[in-house]
């Protein structure tokens, strides 16, 4: 007569079959993950900073500085050229995500000047209260070859928001109230702060 296998024989002699990926688990594939990035941060495919460090995104404002670009830009994953590190394709990994701004440059004593004096104003009266310088970088290397070599990169945090971001969430209403005290505070706050490093400003930016 045939062997009878125990109930614990026979659940040991099945291998079971792994549970399937959940959709969010589901990684995506590298060319797909490209475009959903282009797409989601507005990232134009120029990079700047060694091995293509950062990623530029949108349409650069035009500086005071008249040759000087300010662009919005998102830190490169090292291991996904081309990706804003900490995304993953997901709308959740999206606040993961470091924004900088970067100004560039090629008129390189003027660049010179303002990282001084940014490091003046950002170690004076308030510090800890502005954001913070991340590196400064004379002939930056970058895939744009109208950039690669010749200006400098004073890379910086993104703040939060500003204060034109904010009007123009209210649609042309006007501030009031305690929104209309911190702006004006801050603003004497900044005013204070370079001021007190010895500097004059000739604008006020917001």
């Amino acid at each position: 007569p045939s062997r009878q296998i125990q109930p614990a024989a026979a659940a040991a002699a099945v291998k079971p079959k792994p549970a399937a990926a959940k959709p969010s688990e589901q990684k995506i594939a590298p060319a797909q993950l490209l475009k959903l990035a282009k797409s989601t941060f507005s990232l134009t495919g120029a990079t700047v900073g060694k091995n293509g460090k950062y990623l530029l995104a949108g349409k650069p404002q035009q500086s005071s500085g008249r040759q000087a670009k300010i662009w919005e830009a998102y830190e490169s994953d090292p291991n996904q050229p081309g990706i804003p590190s900490g995304y993953d394709g997901t709308n959740a990994s999206i606040s993961k995500v470091k924004r900088v701004t970067i100004k560039l440059s090629p008129d390189v004593d003027r660049m010179r000047l303002e990282e001084a004096n940014y490091n003046k104003v950002q170690s004076g009266l308030f510090s800890g209260r502005f954001v913070s310088k991340i590196e400064y970088t004379p002939g930056v290397p970058s895939s744009d070859r109208n950039v690669d070599g010749k200006c400098t990169a004073l890379v910086i945090e993104a703040g939060e928001y500003d204060l034109k971001a904010l009007l123009s969430a209210r649609k042309g209403m006007p501030l009031r109230g305690r929104a209309l005290r911190d702006a004006a505070a801050s603003a004497g706050q900044c005013i204070q702060a370079v001021h007190s490093s010895n500097l004059v400003w000739t604008d006020l930016k917001t």
